[in-house]
């Protein structure tokens, strides 16, 4: 959970920041993936951009930063348009979380440089924030990018079943997230991901 215990107006503007460039970062990596393996779809959409206007969604976007789930505007792809479908669609679905913790890497070798203590804060928000989108996205649960991942190893007659999965993704994140069962599935992932950002930074 990114807000926890007293409300800090700085520190939540910081969330707002890192939530809106960790949710645009990661819309975009598909859009430009898919379009790099020949589907202009989302291109055609007018997703092929890193403005944050036409990859978030204000509901998803809300319940990321109040309830520690949510999501952006899904990047819409046209699997036909694919050299191989199977295999593209799995670059596209990973093209999102590998985004995320490749920023998050990134952002964590600025440590190794002396930056102002003032802009510690921001730099711990926005490596946490892309460690959750990560992670979060990894996980096999529909209709999280971890689903479609998968999708892509499971034999032929085991997809159609997963993909009705789909159709009660939303009832199975509820249940997760009510539960409590989300944080305890989460943390594992996390700890995983977080190791990998701060590799090498002593």
């Amino acid at each position: 959970m990114l807000l926890d215990g007293e409300f800090d107006p700085q520190y939540f503007i910081f969330v707002i920041v890192s939530i809106v460039i960790g949710f645009t970062v990661h819309e975009f990596a598909h859009t430009a993936v898919a379009y790099l393996l020949g589907d202009t779809t989302p291109q055609d959409q007018g997703r092929l951009t890193l403005s944050p206007i036409v990859h978030l969604d204000i509901v998803g976007f809300l319940m990321f930063l109040f309830a520690g789930f949510g999501w952006a505007k899904p990047v819409e792809v046209n699997p036909s348009r694919f050299r191989n479908p199977l295999r593209d669609d799995l670059l596209v679905s990973l093209a999102g979380p590998l985004s995320n913790f490749l920023l998050a890497f990134l952002l964590a070798r600025l440590y190794i440089f002396n930056i102002p203590e003032a802009y510690d804060r921001l730099l711990d928000t926005m490596i946490l924030t892309n460690v959750i989108l990560t992670a979060l996205n990894l996980l096999p649960i529909p209709p999280l990018d971890g689903s479609r991942i998968i999708h892509f190893f499971l034999p032929d007659n085991a997809r159609d079943f997963w993909a009705t999965l789909e159709r009660f993704s939303f009832v199975i994140i509820i249940a997760l997230i009510m539960s409590g069962a989300l944080d305890v599935i989460l943390d594992y992932p996390m700890k995983i991901v977080t190791e990998f950002t701060y590799l090498g930074i002593s």
